[in-house]
């Protein structure tokens, strides 16, 4: 089946080809790739030996020049440097609140915001949420997924994750595979890419509606990330999952990494209700 574990040891191998070294296992030209490494682990191994990383996504231009110019500004004022605004700044949340109704014509008020540590801060204090409300709670991931959710889910859980094994011969998730697990109670939370890296399948306004519809009749919760939200491409468009309002159990995880080019910045955002995102907070 399917698993990020091994497209990250394929495009290991493939970066290896690249730049003339021999590949097909773990071992490659004198570089060994341990057993069980993840995207962060291939990109440490890329860098010491010069091969360009195609575990993860890596963003190749810089920030705008606009917006490092106001960073720059920023960082010289003395109040920013101290604890700030646990949900995050009032100025941060109404931006964002405002950027959503512009650019995906979603309203969403200021408290439905919650400042993360990247989207992945987002995702991880979404699962914290989820065990204080549900410690049994088991959590699916549909196949192909990030290592990172994997290992977070596991952390948080003490358990491996459920995986939903992609369509045979395909990377497309397999949504009825899913919604009958869930029928059966045997999930109570998913973990959605959208869009899908490293498949790039965009999730249709048919496959986000099931999903809502699973959240609203049998409590699953439903943690989206959209890392990728922005980049969309031949003709496909982002369906929204809160156009049809908030609910407790749905969590959008979104950040400027990639559409900015600001990867080390870990500057992300989550949006759900108020009640989920005051929980969220207390778990970061």
């Amino acid at each position: 089946p399917w698993s990020q574990q091994v497209m990250a040891l394929s495009r290991m191998r493939h970066a290896a080809k690249i730049a003339g070294l021999p590949g097909g296992s773990n071992r490659a030209g004198g570089i060994v790739l341990k057993e069980g490494s993840n995207m962060r682990d291939i990109f440490d191994l890329c860098q010491q030996h010069g091969l360009p990383s195609l575990a993860q996504g890596m963003i190749e231009f810089p920030p705008p020049m606009k917006l490092r110019e106001i960073a720059a500004k920023k960082v010289l004022l003395p109040e920013v440097h101290t604890y700030r605004t646990r949900m995050g700044e009032e100025e941060f949340r109404g931006a964002v609140s405002t950027m959503v109704k512009e650019v995906y014509n979603e309203d969403i008020p200021a408290n439905s915001v919650l400042a993360t540590s990247g989207v992945a801060g987002g995702v991880t204090a979404a699962l914290l949420h989820l065990r204080k409300s549900n410690p049994e709670a088991k959590v699916a991931l549909m196949e192909p997924f990030y290592t990172y959710h994997s290992h977070e889910v596991e952390r948080t859980f003490c358990r491996h994750p459920e995986v939903i094994a992609a369509k045979p011969g395909t990377a497309d998730p397999d949504w009825k595979e899913l919604r009958r697990r869930v029928e059966a109670k045997e999930i109570q939370g998913v973990i959605v890419t959208n869009p899908l890296n490293p498949s790039g399948h965009v999730m249709t306004a048919e496959e986000s509606a099931m999903l809502l519809e699973l959240a609203s009749s049998q409590g699953l919760f439903v943690i989206f990330d959209e890392c990728y939200l922005d980049m969309m491409f031949h003709g496909n468009s982002f369906v929204s999952p809160l156009i049809g309002g908030l609910r407790d159990n749905v969590v959008s995880c979104r950040g400027f990494s990639k559409c900015m080019g600001c990867q080390s910045w870990r500057c992300g955002y989550s949006i759900s209700t108020p009640e989920t995102l005051q929980s969220m907070m207390t778990m970061m």
